[in-house]
């Protein structure tokens, strides 16, 4: 009977602590197979959570013989409850963890955009992006088209490392200009 009675505060914040991992991992922004495990953890809780009320609510409603009669009977299953609970809990916790690393790694993804954009600021203040772009929009259609097939330039654009494609020739050259206005 005190084990049943001390479950009310542990399925309290049981509950409390479901509705704020719903609210804080949504489909917007958790990934689907960990949104789907995370929903999966706080369903079995729940589950196990109902049955302790529900065996909870069936002792209290009895007399005190019959309840002395019935935990004689099942010495473990208030325990066995108790145990399923943490086992949950601990699994939720696992899931939590999962969806809230995912967050972190978007948001670093998003840090390091914004840190090369300020980086690239503090280099220089010309407008890069938007002198690049007038140059490309001015370009004329297929130029240096046979330049981005070369198996040279193919070879540098698909490397992984940081390496230099070096193109010899004055600004004039047709094919480093058209290398230029590629982008």
């Amino acid at each position: 009977m005190c084990a049943l009675l001390a479950s009310t505060g542990k399925i309290v914040r049981i509950v409390n602590r479901g509705q704020v991992y719903e609210l804080d991992h949504t489909a917007e922004n958790t990934s689907k197979p960990a949104l789907k495990n995370l929903q999966s953890a706080l369903a079995d809780l729940y589950s196990t959570t109902l049955e302790l009320l529900a065996n909870s609510s069936k002792l209290f409603s009895q007399n005190t013989p019959s309840q002395t009669i019935y935990a004689i009977l099942h010495p473990g299953k208030t325990d066995g409850l108790f145990k399923k609970l943490d086992d949950l809990e601990t699994r939720l916790a696992l899931e939590v963890q999962a969806c809230q690393g995912e967050k972190v790694c978007t948001l670093l993804e998003q840090v390091d955009k914004k840190e090369q954009v300020e980086m690239l600021e503090w280099i220089s203040h010309v407008p890069y992006d938007a002198h690049h772009n007038t140059v490309k929009e001015a370009r004329t259609p297929d130029t240096c088209e046979w330049l981005l097939r070369h198996k040279k330039f193919r070879e540098w654009k698909d490397t992984n490392s940081s390496v230099l494609l070096w193109l010899q020739g004055s600004r004039k050259c047709s094919a480093l200009r058209a290398l230029l206005l590629c982008g």
